[in-house]
């Protein structure tokens, strides 16, 4: 049986261009697995493609090649596995990630040697004394492969229980790691509220887990030194919902302060509910909150009780208040698409978004995720465009790839891809940033402005394309 010492680990590159593609920030998922790798005495050389690219003659004495797929990345992910054959064919090459877990079939399809399923710490390693022959395949908990033709799937892996167990990411593993320009750290996993275009509940569970306060304080302060003097100055939390057990936060928080670590500017992802709790909002200003990002989605009721947000309009508009008066921003994020989206919810989504003033915004339109209850029922009323391996990379919320409910697929596009984005993201709104001197919001707004501009170039073709699509029973399309 081969002997595994070389293990080569790919996170395939984000498609196209998008108002983040000046954050480098790498999934938090390869550097661990990097590092449990690298722990257990096996030479690792790790590359994610948005900070650099993969150098294939690290690929030809490789005895394993791991890849790391979103939806919208795996296309590449599959054009990389066919490169990686051609180098060295007899690299066994493992898919993990969001993708695989819910499409292993595909994956495999497409060349890769094994899949896997759900979270991949513990898999890995199995993996590798599968390969070596020291367990049965069939052993090896979350892996699907081929045998003989035919797909397996093993049974699920339980999720991991205790976060502690992990091992803080090592970045220096990362291959160009200097060029990462925010401090990343995930402090717990899961999410109780099972959005429906949401696929983090799929992979990660209904159920929170988080690490102790004391192991989150620790990795604080280990990547404060591993950071230091680079160009990542600001830390992000990459937790789906931060402030998810809010006396836990607040633990954790008033422990930073107690301590008095010299915290930076940070930026989380959180519900606008946190806007309830004034002693909260006082611990995040205290400790560095500048911004959060908030799942907004809507502002058509209609659109919030279908997506499952279990938040009122009403309830959004004093959130965002109060954030901001507590001086923290809010990155507005909203999913444009609905059942009971038309032409006019989207433009009072533009009325709404500069009326309470949000500091800067993120527009995506529904994605119907394979692995979700949406993509599973616009399959099957047949009001899925673009599907499958060669077309995954328009699933980045920039594309409409799916039949809308009361306007046509081009009326969505132009409304969020042309017109909403183009007031949101204009020199007017730029320039009344600066004016009320908040001038890095001013200059996000340029910034964005100018990737728009970009993207509509590049999307020539397929904004053409879109403009004569209409599929299905729900093609109640009106003209601009």
């Amino acid at each position: 049986m081969p002997k595994i010492k070389k293990i080569v680990l790919i996170e395939t590159k984000s498609p196209g261009l998008h108002v983040f593609s000046a954050a480098k920030l790498p999934r938090i998922g390869i550097a661990i697995i990097a590092t449990i790798l690298h722990k257990n005495g096996y030479k690792v050389k790790a590359y994610c493609e948005d900070l650099s690219a993969v150098d294939f003659n690290e690929i030809k004495d490789a005895d394993l090649v791991g890849i790391s797929a979103i939806t919208s990345t795996s296309t590449r992910s599959y054009k990389l596995i066919t490169e990686i054959k051609k180098i060295n064919p007899d690299v066994p090459i493992v898919t993990g990630g969001p993708h695989p877990t819910f499409l292993p079939e595909e994956v495999l399809e497409n060349g890769s040697d094994f899949a896997v399923r759900g979270e991949g710490e513990k898999t890995i390693l199995e993996l590798i004394d599968a390969i070596e022959g020291k367990i049965n395949f069939a052993d090896v908990k979350g892996l699907s492969f081929k045998n003989d033709g035919i797909f397996i799937h093993n049974k699920d892996r339980e999720l991991i229980e205790n976060l502690d167990d992990m091992p803080f990411p090592d970045w220096s593993l990362i291959d160009n790691s200097k060029e990462i320009n925010y401090i990343p750290i995930q402090t717990s996993r899961g999410c109780p509220y099972n959005c429906k275009f949401c696929t983090v509940v799929k992979v990660f569970g209904r159920k929170y887990r988080f690490r102790s306060v004391e192991s989150v304080i620790s990795e604080i302060k280990y990547l404060l030194k591993t950071f230091e003097g680079t160009k990542a100055k600001r830390i992000f939390f990459y937790d789906d919902n931060f402030s998810a057990n809010k006396k836990r936060t607040k633990s954790l928080l008033t422990k930073i302060l107690e301590q008095k670590i010299n915290m930076p500017t940070w930026f989380s992802q959180e519900r606008l509910e946190i806007a309830k709790d004034e002693e909260l909002l006082d611990l995040m200003v205290k400790t560095g909150c500048k911004r959060i990002m908030a799942g907004i989605e809507s502002i058509n009721p209609e659109t919030l009780k279908e997506y499952n947000k279990h938040q009122e309009v009403e309830e959004i508009k004093e959130s965002i208040q109060k954030l901001h008066k507590h001086g923290i921003g809010v990155h507005g994020m909203f999913v444009l698409g609905g059942e009971h989206d038309d032409i006019d919810s989207i433009k009072k989504t533009m009325s709404f978004i500069i009326e309470n003033k949000i500091d800067t915004v993120q527009i995506m339109m529904l994605i119907p995720f394979p692995g979700t209850e949406i993509y599973e029922e616009y399959k099957k009323q047949g009001r899925i465009i673009f599907d499958g391996a060669k077309n995954w990379y328009l699933y980045d919320g920039h594309h409409v790839v799916f039949q809308p409910n009361l306007i046509a697929p081009w009326d969505l596009q132009a409304k969020v891809s042309i017109d909403v984005l183009s007031s949101i993201y204009s020199y007017y709104r730029a320039l009344s940033f600066i004016f009320q001197r908040q001038i890095v919001d001013g200059l996000l707004v340029i910034y964005s402005n100018k990737i728009q501009k970009q993207w509509t170039k590049l999307n020539k073709d397929f904004l053409e394309n879109i403009k004569n699509i209409h599929i299905g029973p729900y093609s109640l399309a009106k003209n601009i």
